[in-house]
């Protein structure tokens, strides 16, 4: 067993399969019979874009579409299983001092880039449209909005799903056209 599902299950979280295996190893995971969506970092700057990621659901948890955020852990626990995890993560040469668990709610769908289309229809983005103004109501910018973070659920039904950490080398109503224009790239016409 890895290091990275012994700590998932240390969490209550079992995996499911393996989502994303890059710098943040993504996993749908399984408490009883609550899915989520495990996201495990391994270095500096990708534990501070979960912590971002924590921030931003835990401030937009009013929102219907946004992901419930269910567990976020930035140590390791005490106790025998701990110091496993903690030895295995530090052989294999991590350099933060603890690996970084978020487990946020499992969304169905499909992202946009592997939908049969690659965009959007009207219906679908006018959701994601509605969403990115509420989010640049709130002070979010710079959005990432691609089709890799749009989940497509219906054919009348799109959701932004990504809350990493927004792009923050340009001013906010830079950054704001900028979501504008990514979105619209993705509308289907």
């Amino acid at each position: 067993m890895t290091w990275e599902i012994e700590l998932m299950i240390s969490t209550g979280y079992y995996p499911q399969r393996c989502i994303q295996p890059n710098s943040i190893v993504v996993y749908q995971a399984k408490k009883g019979n609550t899915l989520a969506v495990a996201k495990i970092a391994r270095y500096a700057k990708d534990a501070q874009a979960l912590q971002e990621e924590r921030v931003r659901l835990a401030e937009n948890q009013d929102l219907e579409w946004v992901p419930r955020l269910l567990s976020y852990r930035d140590y390791i626990e005490a106790n025998t299983t701990g110091a496993r995890i903690l030895e295995r993560f530090k052989e294999e040469g991590w350099e933060i001092r603890n690996p970084v668990i978020l487990v946020k709610e499992f969304i169905p769908g499909t992202t946009l880039d592997k939908s049969p289309k690659s965009k959007l229809n009207r219906r679908q983005y006018n959701c994601v449209q509605t969403q990115m103004r509420t989010l640049h109501e709130r002070g979010y910018a710079g959005l990432d909005i691609s089709s890799c973070n749009i989940l497509v659920q219906s054919p009348t039904h799109a959701t932004l799903f990504d809350f990493g950490p927004s792009i923050r080398d340009k001013p906010f109503e830079a950054r704001k056209q900028d979501d504008i224009t990514s979105l619209e790239l993705l509308l289907s016409l």
